[in-house]
């Protein structure tokens, strides 16, 4: 590769860098930044130590190349954990690089023929990357390809900063955001999430669609606030945002469970029990201002006691940690935004890896919102997996009860089937079909579970639904309905 390649220009040409707030280039090379760097003197001098550090910071570019390689300015000091790059190929990963510490550059081979989508995810460990040069085949094309996706904006500690995912892909914002297609600019500066009033203006000035606020566990480590100010800041944080961004979806998550202080005070008399009630107050408080799309999230329902065996040193998710993260994000979403919809039912698969609920290996499992206040009709093909069933619960998952109380079920075996190997099933307060489950006028879900004896013969159901009591289509999402998804 050395005597045929061609050099890209890293800035001003076909390839963009993506998730920096701004770029340096100096004799030394070029530096993606998390912050203003005409103004890095603003900034505390811890923040701008790791917003030197490229977490969620990518080079995007379409090319037929066979071969990428990065050329960087060998730092000499290792990070801890040692760091990774990652190649997406049409958004699927190609190879992951663990160089040495004094690594001056980082191959990537073998891609597959063709012009491509390229992505080159710089490391989400605690070390700055000083790009000298990005080489291709000789010959090779190269084509511009910005990131124009909606953005979502994601500011938190370490826990968002992410140096303990197994790589730069893996961290749980840049699963999510490729998960559903946004743009991300990740804000997770390590150690260093205090509410800074510069981070506040910084968020209010930079483009977003969504915005993720993780807050609470830094301050809390580092007793930088105590009850008197912890709302304040929150507050004063929100505010400045919004002087930017004043209808945007914004989330503020607590943190999660961390056992040593949940109940015991630190030097400033917080524990992370009170500091969840401050920030819920405070989204009260703002919400009965007219703040309609300001959303708060307990942490506690994100990772809780139960999952502090997914932590990697007693207060961060290890690598698999952050993928569970991602999943339960996406899982949410996927339920509750992008399916949640009563009345414009999709019976859809759990997504994939999503484990929540005590799940089966050999199971399928299916569900859509509903409403029992309802009538839908339900059509299929029965398959010959060995046991299907349909069940209507009230309640869901994430929607703040302790259980799902069954309200009605069918058996596969009950299933009227015709000749065509098809059936249907009526759901609703009242009958009316033959073969019907009973709702009660309450909202609810309706769960599909089929159970495979041998996958590689059986066939799946497969299933149908459309709400019997309205003409009308689907309204276009609004910031509302979007927060009260959210929520759930």
């Amino acid at each position: 590769m050395a005597d045929n390649v061609q050099s890209l220009a890293l800035t001003g040409g076909e390839v963009s860098i993506e998730g920096a707030v701004s770029i340096e280039a100096t004799a030394a090379g070029v530096q993606p930044w998390r912050l203003p760097v005409a103004e890095r003197d603003l900034f505390e001098p811890s923040v701008v130590n790791k917003a030197s550090m490229p977490a969620g910071v990518r080079l995007r570019f379409i090319s037929d190349t066979s071969s990428v390689r990065l050329e960087i300015v060998s730092s000499g000091v290792e990070p801890d954990p040692p760091w990774v790059f990652d190649l997406l190929v049409d958004g699927e990963l190609h190879q992951r690089v663990a160089p040495p510490a004094d690594a001056d550059s980082i191959g990537f081979a073998d891609l597959p023929a063709g012009e491509h989508r390229l992505e080159l995810y710089l490391p989400s460990q605690y070390a700055p990357v000083v790009m000298r040069a990005l080489k291709i085949d000789t010959g090779a094309t190269v084509q511009g390809w910005r990131d124009e996706r909606r953005r979502i904006v994601l500011y938190g500690s370490s826990i968002t900063h992410c140096r303990h995912a197994a790589g730069p892909t893996e961290a749980w914002p840049a699963l999510v955001a490729r998960r559903f297609d946004l743009n991300l600019t990740c804000l997770g500066y390590g150690g260093d999430c205090h509410m800074d009033p510069m981070v506040g203006r910084l968020i209010r000035d930079l483009p977003a669609d969504y915005i993720g606020l993780k807050i609470g566990i830094n301050m809390m480590g580092a007793a930088s606030a105590s009850d008197r100010t912890f709302r304040a800041l929150a507050i004063g944080l929100i505010q400045t945002i919004r002087d930017g961004h004043p209808h945007t979806p914004l989330a503020v998550v607590s943190p999660i469970c961390h056992p040593p202080n949940e109940t015991t005070q630190n030097a400033t008399g917080m524990t992370l029990q009170l500091m969840r009630q401050r920030l819920a107050e405070a989204c009260d408080v703002l919400r009965a201002h007219g703040d309609v799309n300001l959303h708060y999230v307990d942490g506690l329902s994100v990772m809780g006691p139960d999952d502090v065996g997914l932590y990697i040193d007693g207060i961060h998710p290890s690598a698999e940690g952050y993928r569970f993260l991602s999943r339960l994000t996406r899982g949410g979403l996927q339920s509750f935004v992008e399916g949640g919809e009563p009345r414009f039912p999709i019976i859809t698969t759990m997504p994939d890896q999503v484990k929540i609920g005590s799940d089966n290996p050999d199971s399928h499992y299916m569900s859509t919102p509903i409403d029992g206040r309802l009538h839908y009709r339900v059509t299929g093909h029965r398959g010959t997996v060995h046991y299907l069933s349909i069940s209507a619960f009230s309640g869901n998952y994430g929607a703040g009860q302790n259980r799902l109380g069954l309200m009605g079920f069918i058996d596969g075996g009950d299933l009227l089937i015709d000749d065509n190997d098809r059936f249907e099933i009526h759901v609703g307060p009242t009958q009316r079909g033959d073969c019907w489950i009973q709702t009660k006028p309450e909202p609810g879900v309706l769960a599909v579970r089929q159970f495979f004896l041998d996958r590689t013969t059986e066939t799946s159901a497969e299933f149908e639904i459309e709400c019997l009591d309205h003409d009308d289509l689907p309204a276009p999402l609004t910031p509302e309905k979007f927060g009260k998804a959210f929520r759930r």
